[in-house]
């Protein structure tokens, strides 16, 4: 699970719906997106939006999923 999304989402008190919204993807592909079932890298869009949405830097956003990335397992 990417902790660290749903940490930004939780600290900014947005439900899965609003951050869906603005990113412009439906609620379900979102909810994946946080609990790392979707494809393992963001899009670029994604990263963007989401740096936006946060008001973080999309430099600060692929610092955290690089994290995150360290945590999974090798495939």
């Amino acid at each position: 699970m990417r902790l660290w999304l749903k940490k930004l989402r939780e600290d900014k008190e947005l439900t899965q719906q609003n951050v869906a919204d603005h990113l412009g993807v439906t609620k379900q592909y979102y909810q994946m997106i946080e609990s790392g079932n979707r494809a393992k890298d963001l899009s670029t869009s994604i990263v963007m939006a989401l740096a936006a949405l946060f008001n973080i830097s999309a430099i600060e956003i692929l610092r955290q999923e690089q994290a995150y990335q360290k945590t999974l397992p090798n495939d």
